[in-house]
């Protein structure tokens, strides 16, 4: 069973956004900042975003994004500073247009001293507390959902995604829309699996069309 850090991460975005996506859990630089996707994965979410081309990402200035909890920079010059402050600028405009959530909102590890990274237990995914939680985030102007990983398709689904690789980059049909709406009492126009942000590389094309599809819908484009 994972041992899950005393902070809670609360969801990141505006209730007015269009696109709301769920990832699998905070881990040790979203635990420290309370802001889901801050780390490394925030970072890849930053740079296909930008390669997507879409408007308000591809005008971002390009940085170097930082992957580690802050505090774990036993050097602070000037330019990692100034990357900090990039990186909360680019957050700032990126919660205008997305809100960031988790399928699980506390960091799970190992251990209590542990930095690593566990998956979330069923159990403490699909309790009704976190459900509760979940649903609390989803604002009826979120029209578009991104399902981050398989710990989210089982927040939004109810059971476990099989062989979720093979269906990474697809969209979500008809009946199991109604079913998302329904479990999170959501109004979701668009769906589509993702995968976890640290496999959007793994098949960028697919996830590069995926996203200029987003844009579309979203009318960002």
């Amino acid at each position: 069973m994972p041992y899950y850090d005393g902070n809670p991460v609360a969801v990141h975005g505006s209730p007015t956004a269009t696109v709301f996506l769920i990832n699998e859990a905070p881990g040790p630089c979203e635990a420290e900042a309370n802001i889901p996707l801050f780390g490394s994965q925030g970072g890849n979410v930053y740079r296909f975003f930008r390669a997507a081309r879409i408007p308000w990402a591809a005008e971002l200035p390009e940085i170097v994004w930082p992957s580690r909890p802050v505090g774990s920079y036993k050097i602070r010059d000037g330019a990692l500073e100034e990357r900090f402050c990039k990186r909360a600028d680019l957050l700032e405009i990126r919660r205008r247009y997305m809100a960031c959530s988790n399928a699980f909102n506390r960091w799970p590890k190992s251990s209590i001293d542990a930095c690593d990274f566990i998956r979330p237990a069923d159990e403490d995914v699909l309790s009704n507390e976190n459900m509760s939680r979940l649903r609390s985030e989803v604002s009826v102007s979120h029209e578009i959902l991104l399902i981050c990983g398989d710990a989210a398709w089982l927040t939004c689904m109810g059971v476990p995604l099989k062989r979720p690789s093979q269906f990474e980059g697809t969209k979500i049909d008809a009946a199991d829309l109604v079913t998302i709406n329904r479990r999170l009492e959501s109004s979701f126009q668009h769906a589509w699996y993702m995968g976890h942000t640290r496999r959007w590389s793994l098949h960028s094309q697919k996830t590069l069309t995926v996203l200029e599809s987003v844009a579309r819908f979203a009318g960002w484009l």
